[in-house]
């Protein structure tokens, strides 16, 4: 009986070592080294700890007939949900990440990573988990009449287990609303704006702000707004600590400098769009026209159209480019392929608004941004 409770606790105790080292990675590695090697490696790891859980139900087979199959059946389910749940996307699988490879979703140098943390996965496994098992199976060959009670506790624990993670998906549900866009955009006026009604001078942000928007109409209604530094060295690294709370991303366009600024506009666009976080939550994205005040600005339409030609242009270019050795897999397909690029192929809901944080009567007056609360208010 001793034997079992240990198999049982050695089990959970893996499944959880391996569930913060997921964690930890995520926050740690780049989205590349963590998908290629961190979350390899710990799904494989995990997934050969079934070696441990099989030669169990193995053994308590024979026992387990009295009360029938659907006990040992039951429990094996309730082993692969647990691995279903906490591999977050990794096939933990050699002949998966090939099969990837040949059919030219990954490329060498990510196959190659796949391949080197999986095998070290199943190596630690088996340092591991071999002395242990010898144990466990003359502990298992004296039957014991509690071992009932230890299968009701490990289902027990298994469904609490799926619970919490359902509690806490629940509990931790997007509702940041990021402010994404080059720098002197607007966007730290726009967030002043918004939160305040009132004008303050600006200055270019080197960290992120964030406040609770209440929507007017509805009190009740209400998102974080989170607004990040435009700066091309720092822009991508706060993207990738938010993006996965974003419900929705307000991107910020100089309505006054966009013509010389385009390709720039496009580039930073771009990297939101084929990022994987983004496209697999798909956040409504509003591209905000700002400082429509002044008389030179360009329109929402024309800054539709010239945008769609511009990631067009970079989707061709990238495509064509050789992939780079240390990036653990391509960047998405932006569109559709062999069709010239429009927002309406992305798959979040993308419109464009005119606003102007400043307002036609400057720092006096009030923001010109009706269209963006209204958008906010569908939102949250």
């Amino acid at each position: 009986m001793a034997g079992l409770n240990v198999s049982i606790a050695f089990f959970f105790l893996v499944v959880g070592v391996c569930q913060a080292f997921r964690c930890l990675s995520k926050r740690l590695l780049s989205p590349g080294a963590y998908g290629g090697l961190a979350r390899e490696l710990a799904g494989s790891f995990q997934l050969c700890t079934s070696c441990l859980e099989l030669r169990m139900l193995v053994e308590i087979g024979p026992w387990g007939g009295g009360f029938g199959p659907d006990v040992v059946l039951t429990l094996l389910f309730i082993l692969f949900a647990v691995h279903g749940a906490s591999f977050d996307g990794a096939s933990a699988n050699p002949t998966v990440s090939l099969q990837e490879f040949l059919l030219l979703e990954s490329n060498l140098a990510a196959t190659a990573a796949k391949l080197v943390a999986q095998a070290a996965g199943r190596a630690g496994m088996a340092g591991a988990l071999e002395p242990h098992m010898e144990t466990l199976r003359r502990e298992l060959r004296a039957p014991d009449p509690a071992v009932l009670s230890v299968l009701l506790a490990l289902i027990a624990v298994a469904i609490t287990i799926l619970l919490w993670r359902f509690v806490q998906g629940r509990r931790s549900g997007r509702r940041a609303v990021l402010l994404l866009g080059l720098c002197d955009a607007g966007k730290t006026l726009l967030f002043a704006r918004l939160l305040t009604g009132k004008y303050r001078d600006t200055q270019t942000s080197i960290t992120d702000s964030s406040a609770v928007y209440r929507v007017s109409s509805d009190k009740s209604a209400n998102v974080t707004l989170i607004d990040l530094p435009g700066h091309e060295s720092l822009r991508l690294q706060f993207l990738e600590r938010f993006k996965a709370a974003a419900r929705a991303i307000v991107f910020v366009v100089d309505s006054v400098a966009f013509q010389r600024e385009v390709k720039d506009v496009a580039e930073f666009l771009y990297q939101v769009l084929v990022d994987s976080t983004v496209l697999k939550n798909a956040p409504a994205l509003l591209i905000a026209c700002n400082k429509q005040d002044v008389t030179m600005a360009k329109s929402a339409k024309l800054i539709q159209q010239q945008l769609e030609k511009e990631l067009n242009t970079l989707r061709v270019t990238r495509s064509a480019a050789p992939t780079s050795l240390d990036a653990m897999g391509g960047p998405a397909q932006l569109g559709k392929k062999g069709k010239d690029f429009d927002f309406s192929q992305l798959p979040m809901k993308v419109e464009f608004v005119e606003c102007s944080a400043r307002g036609s009567k400057g720092e006096e007056g009030d923001a010109d941004f009706e269209g963006l609360e209204k958008w906010l208010a569908k939102v949250a």
